[in-house]
């Protein structure tokens, strides 16, 4: 991660899988040409296939580990970082990635988000408490009803009216309130 950037830490990877390929490769002919007269060391056909087949198993290793460390610092966090943006879209303004410590883009982009999601928590509860200072103020009665015909909001004005204090009408509907109607 010297660079920042996902694109080159790949690309690293990709190469070096090459690297490694052709390194163990000419390691293999290098010994088989140093080797190819002496008495102790006799390279044969099969214990080239041998070696192919060890090497071809190291560079198999070698891709499992970077999956695995591909999934531990790539998969997961952007598993997270998407879950996130989705409880935020949904209206959880509470909702925070918990990616601290995660370095490069994706620790930035994580960082981002929570300060995203702090920003529209603030904005939201700024507009709550404009609303709600309007609404107390008003010198005319005021009440939102929700789909289920019960009051999630009033103001002072509609409770005086009535003669009972707000918390005692949150939650009823006007039929509780008014059984003639």
């Amino acid at each position: 991660y010297y660079s920042n950037s996902m694109a080159l830490t790949a690309e690293g990877w990709h190469m070096s899988s090459h690297v490694l390929a052709i390194g163990l490769t000419w390691l293999a002919y290098f010994f088989s040409r140093k080797y190819s007269k002496s008495s102790k060391i006799t390279f044969e056909r099969k214990k080239l296939i041998a070696l192919s087949g060890f090497s071809s198993a190291i560079m198999l290793l070698t891709i499992l580990a970077a999956i695995v460390i591909g999934d531990r610092l790539l998969f997961a966090p952007l598993k997270t970082l998407f879950e996130t943006t989705r409880r935020l879209g949904e209206g959880d303004l509470a909702a925070r990635s918990g990616l601290v410590g995660v370095g490069g883009e994706i620790g930035e982009f994580s960082r981002a988000i929570d300060q995203m999601a702090v920003a529209l928590k603030w904005a939201a509860d700024q507009k709550d408490k404009t609303f709600r200072a309007l609404i107390d103020n008003l010198f005319e009665s005021c009440r939102i009803i929700d789909f289920d015909w019960k009051y999630v909001y009033l103001n002072e004005t509609f409770a005086k009216e009535l003669g009972r204090p707000v918390n005692e009408l949150i939650g009823r509907s006007p039929l509780d309130l008014f059984p003639a109607m």
